[in-house]
């Protein structure tokens, strides 16, 4: 019941994706006008790491991953993703070295 669920979220990001690649290649792109030639372009998939199963006909490595997460409570997680968030705020806004501020959030998880 879970692997369904998994395998439709990791197509809808890959969708997301993939449209927003189709956005971005279109305005990077301009537009020849007067040109008869057929512009062929291969669509690329989106490459990322956020996709939960890579291989859906195997449910083994999300098994695995599901037990890795039981080892930490709801509050470490949103935690983690609180201090993650005020790290992404520094890295965009502050003149502050990335490396710090990485090593500074990474540790701040790890203390958790």
């Amino acid at each position: 019941m879970t692997a369904p669920a998994i395998v439709d979220y990791d197509r809808k990001l890959t969708d997301q994706l993939d449209q927003w690649q189709t956005m971005l290649s279109a305005e990077a792109i301009p537009q020849k006008t007067g040109s008869p030639k057929k512009n062929k372009t291969k669509k690329r998939k989106a490459i990322t790491d956020l996709l939960i199963a890579k291989n859906p006909k195997n449910p083994y490595p999300i098994y695995l991953l599901l037990k890795k997460s039981d080892g930490f409570s709801q509050d470490q997680l949103v935690s983690a993703l609180e201090v993650l968030g005020e790290a992404d705020k520094k890295l965009k806004t502050s003149s502050q070295s990335p490396k710090l501020v990485l090593e500074k959030a990474i540790l701040s998880i790890c203390k958790m």
